[in-house]
């Protein structure tokens, strides 16, 4: 990233206070209100031709209250870097330590948590990656007018003319059974705690399973954190189902559910999790796209992998 300290005297008052303040910024950027809410707008960087749109607010610092009955003058902050050609939507929260990378779109009222590569929009609390700039631009050009630059006037005359197929028109939301959010399984939360009559070592690591399955397909678990919580159980599946030579011995006794998860169902999908995990957070290590890509694999890795988790929570339901 380039910063440019030189730039056009046009500047709006809203520029003025951001670099009278300490903001470091480039050229040609549109600034709709104060964004820096802590005490130390010097810790920002902004390259140019951005547009951060009213009550937007970038934090450089915050929380340290809570530690300071114990280290009284506690105190840590984050810079805050963003690229060229970044647009921030209205009322998005920008944490410290974040960098977002160039040609990157924040849709409104997004609380981004992690740094942004480049090429990429993002959404939502937490801000995850939707979809690359190359797709928000596909998916939407059919719906482009070439209005900007018109008058008020101008504009209100096309629009109320054009037919209404010329506008965006966004899906009906589903219900939220549908999509998993009510608790179909919260029955089996609890069953790792159950007794069981022949209660043994193997058998409470495939109960605590279950509980966490059933957390994850209820929506009560992160992405990561199931990820991860799945991975340390399949860890100690390994430790009590190795022969001598470190080879998995499955039986008869073996559930079947268990062979699934040591398949590539799990495997598949947690891979690909890692990647997209990997390369968010280091901005510049992969291309906008293969991120695009690689979400979209995430997702479908998803879908299977969570048709097969409810299948067997249906059978264990019983």
């Amino acid at each position: 990233m380039i910063f440019r300290f030189f730039r056009s005297k046009k500047c709006s008052a809203v520029e003025k206070q951001a670099e009278k303040a300490g903001v470091v910024f480039g050229e040609n950027n549109s600034f709709a209100s104060c964004f820096w809410s802590s005490a130390e707008p010097y810790l920002i960087r902004i390259g140019s031709n951005c547009q951060i749109t009213a009550d937007v607010k970038i934090f450089t610092h915050g929380g340290s209250k809570v530690a300071r009955t114990i280290y009284p003058k506690f105190d840590c902050f984050g810079k805050v870097e963003i690229g060229d050609n970044v647009y921030i939507g209205n009322n998005s929260l920008i944490m410290p330590g974040v960098s977002i990378g160039n040609d990157v779109l924040v849709a409104a009222g997004s609380v981004v948590c992690q740094s942004v590569p480049s090429g990429v929009v993002v959404g939502g609390n937490p801000a995850h990656i939707i979809c690359t700039v190359e797709e928000y631009i596909e998916r939407n050009k059919n719906y482009n007018f070439d209005t900007k630059g018109l008058s008020r006037r101008q504009k209100k005359k096309i629009l109320q003319a054009a037919d209404d197929s010329m506008f965006i028109k966004k899906k009906f939301m589903k219900a939220e059974r549908e999509t998993g959010k009510l608790s179909n399984y919260e029955h089996l939360y609890d069953f790792s705690d159950k007794q069981c009559p022949d209660s043994n070592k193997f058998t409470e690591v495939e109960l605590r399973a279950i509980s966490v399955l059933a957390k994850y397909a209820d929506g009560k678990l992160t992405r990561d954190d199931f990820g991860e919580m799945m991975m340390r159980i399949s860890d100690d599946f390994g430790k009590l189902m190795t022969d001598e030579d470190g080879n998995y011995v499955l039986d008869s006794n073996t559930p079947e559910w268990l062979t699934m998860f040591l398949g590539n169902k799990f495997v598949r999908w947690n891979k690909v999790r890692l990647t997209v995990n990997a390369a968010s957070k280091k901005p510049g290590m992969m291309s906008g796209a293969n991120i695009g890509k690689l979400n979209e694999m995430v997702r479908q890795e998803d879908q299977i992998l969570m048709s097969a988790i409810k299948i067997c929570l249906d059978e264990w339901g019983k």
